[in-house]
């Protein structure tokens, strides 16, 4: 079950980061992170949520029920949202023109784990992501990114502190 393999995880100090479906979180008790989109955001917090600091509130308390580090919250035109208990960061997307917002979700798991076993920082792989879901939402269908792809949008679009 989830919670089992996250209280393996835990256990071997290896983070868990979850792509949240349903309204039910309570499984995903004690993960490291989870990356809802927005709507899943306002399911599992069965709220919809009009301004920032109703997201903040609403993903602060989700934290702390579920006991996880950081909610990584991918918000479309609007990029990304990292919240923890002590500190909100809004990343703007980094997509030029959106074609198909499909698999960006999937990209934007992927890259956190590639950009946390890097050993960069939450936000500096949630940056990394950000652009990397920029280029694949500007493809048409279900896309991919090449690593060149990714290299040389971080040329042009430097990860910051």
């Amino acid at each position: 079950t989830t919670k089992k393999i996250i209280e393996l995880a835990t256990q071997a100090n290896c983070p868990v980061i979850i792509d949240p479906k349903g309204d039910d979180y309570s499984k995903y008790k004690n993960a490291t992170y989870i990356t809802p989109n927005f709507n899943e955001f306002c399911e599992a917090t069965q709220k919809k949520h009009t301004s920032e600091s109703s997201i903040q509130t609403s993903g602060k308390k989700l934290l702390t029920k579920l006991n996880i580090q950081q909610l990584i919250l991918t918000r479309s035109e609007k990029g990304i949202t990292l919240i923890n208990n002590s500190d909100i960061l809004n990343l703007p997307t980094k997509a030029k023109e959106v074609f198909d917002i499909t698999g960006a979700g999937d990209t934007v798991i992927a890259c956190i784990a590639l950009g946390l076993s890097l050993g960069l920082s939450v936000s500096h792989a949630a940056q990394l992501a950000n652009i990397a879901a920029g280029i694949v939402v500007s493809k048409l269908g279900t896309a991919t990114l090449s690593i060149e792809e990714l290299i040389n949008a971080i040329k042009n679009e430097p990860i910051s502190n």
